[in-house]
């Protein structure tokens, strides 16, 4: 259910920005990834904050990170494509789907050219998702202990 909301609400600020044009199937395939890819962040912090509200206090910060991100994109990164905070920015996998959106919209590179930002997409997301598990297991496995 989160994803489809998740989803929902990504393709609606897309068609706001009117994203979808140029190559609308990488659009569509970028906005998909950076569903499961949040879907994966909120499971790892559901995994390792118990209460929610340490849960909610990490992911706000996180979302900030998240958010930031994908500012470095537009204009703003071109004109601080040297700076260290661009630099650190391209090292978030959320920068990555931000840029990948903004060429498939306007028609910039081809489905190979994406496969790599794909597989660092995917990764990524495989790499939560493992993390998330252990977390879970390695709890349900202290509270049988119990």
């Amino acid at each position: 259910m989160v994803l489809i909301y998740q989803l929902v609400l990504t393709a609606i600020v897309l068609a706001i920005q009117n994203a979808f044009t140029g190559q609308i199937g990488l659009v569509v395939l970028y906005t998909v990834l950076g569903g499961f890819f949040s879907v994966a962040l909120g499971l790892l912090f559901g995994a390792l904050f118990n209460p929610v509200s340490a849960a909610s206090a990490v992911t706000g910060w996180a979302m900030i990170i998240y958010i930031l991100a994908g500012i470095f994109v537009g204009p703003l990164g071109q004109i601080l494509s040297s700076s260290l905070i661009t630099r650190i920015a391209r090292l978030l996998p959320t920068y990555y789907i931000a840029e990948r959106v903004s060429n498939a919209s306007q028609n910039l590179g081809s489905f190979g050219s994406h496969a790599l930002d794909i597989g660092v997409i995917l990764g990524s997301t495989l790499v939560l998702l493992t993390i998330s598990t252990w977390s879970l297991r390695h709890q349900l496995e202290i509270s049988a202990a119990i």
